[in-house]
């Protein structure tokens, strides 16, 4: 993958035109921006650097040619193109369907080889005394939902200097009630420093007792030495917030949406749990596929429409418009020809890069009297 970035000032008088254009690409036409984006394997970043010479809009491509690959998007005819070139045209005063006249080249690279390709950085190189401790305890039944809650405590009880690289919170695939941590340290002596350090026993106080609430067993320690600690150079892949929206958005956009059901398995995790499965269905990945199944079986032509999207931490909360015509039979209700729109709002966790957890609320009773299965509440004192 190339990375490319480029600068384009804000023209004077347009910071009011380019904020009304990001709400859009953020909000209502969020998702004709994504498909653009991906149809081509483009990943777009923007940011805003406001100077005292005026406001500039910085932009990152990544792509195996991003520089090919926007072309190609900048020039598609499409309403959603159109539109975005448009506005480009008139904030920053350059028409994006022309190629510039001085593409952006790399000047530093600080991952980059002698050769000019990409290295793998060894994190010992910088840290010769790194240090670890393998962590593992075991849940009581019905607590795996805490470990958000105790990784924030944790969290927040760490300070700048403590030599603390990274912590990392597992759960076994075949077994979720065992837990593991690997918490990787700068050296040995400042792990133990920081287990001196009565400030942090305070700060600790309240993660401490929340793990004598999950914790089944008595936590056992492995010290390591660490060999090597190998890592992308560009810091490699973490579950942030944008994963987790990415996950929902490839769900409603190319599963139901797009009729995709082999997607399910590159969003879903294996040990994924679904909390609000439908009677009959197992509360697991297949369970969610068998559920997709019947939803395009019965309303053929369903289209969601993502209305609100919330992101915090590993989690999304998303609020859609579901509409389709209801001409299979679903959930045993023949085919009624009846057009329905309902509301929907899911939630759900993430970790690296899947689906591991949904909660969901669906308005059935709306669903069921506009199929004419329950009788409306005029009906009912007609």
């Amino acid at each position: 993958m190339t990375l490319v970035a480029f600068a384009a000032p804000i023209l004077p008088g347009k910071r009011e035109q380019w904020d009304a254009f990001i709400a859009e690409i953020t909000g209502p036409r969020r998702n004709d921006f994504d498909e653009s984006r991906r149809r081509l394997g483009v990943r777009e970043r923007t940011f805003l650097q406001e100077t005292p010479g005026g406001d500039v809009v910085i932009v990152t491509l990544e792509a195996e040619n991003p520089l090919e690959a926007f072309g190609a998007i900048a020039n598609a005819d499409d309403d959603f193109t159109r539109w975005f070139v448009q506005q480009v045209l008139e904030i920053h005063g350059f028409d994006l369907r022309q190629p510039p006249e001085h593409p952006p080249h790399l000047i530093v690279d600080t991952g980059a080889t002698s050769d000019g390709g990409t290295s793998l950085v060894d994190e010992t190189a910088r840290f010769p005394e790194m240090w670890a401790q393998l962590i593992r305890t075991r849940l009581k039944p019905g607590t795996g939902s805490e470990l958000d809650r105790l990784s924030q405590l944790l969290r927040s009880s760490e300070e700048q200097g403590s030599g603390l690289l990274r912590s990392t919170m597992m759960r076994d695939q075949n077994d979720l009630d065992n837990l593991y941590m690997l918490v990787v340290f700068e050296s040995e002596a400042k792990a133990r420093a920081r287990e001196a350090d009565q400030n942090r026993e305070v700060a600790l106080r309240d993660a401490r007792a929340l793990m004598g609430d999950i914790f089944a067993s008595p936590p056992e320690f492995t010290d390591l030495n660490v060999a090597a600690d190998v890592v992308a150079a560009s810091g490699g892949v973490t579950a942030s917030g944008t994963g987790a929206r990415d996950v929902l958005r490839r769900v409603v956009e190319e599963v139901l949406n797009g009729k995709d059901l082999s997607v399910i398995d590159e969003v879903f995790a294996p040990n994924f749990v679904e909390h609000e499965a439908f009677p009959g269905l197992p509360a697991n990945r297949e369970g969610t596929r068998q559920l997709f199944a019947m939803l395009h079986a019965g309303f053929p032509d369903l289209h969601v429409e993502v209305d609100d999207m919330v992101v915090e931490g590993d989690r999304v909360m998303c609020r859609e418009t579901w509409h389709g015509t209801q001409t299979g039979e679903f959930l045993g209700i023949p085919p009624t020809g009846t057009e329905a729109t309902w509301q929907v709002y899911d939630a759900v966790r993430v970790a690296d890069g899947k689906a591991v957890e949904h909660w969901g609320l669906l308005d059935q009773l709306s669903v069921l009297q506009q199929l004419g299965v329950v009788p409306a509440p005029d009906a009912t004192h007609a």
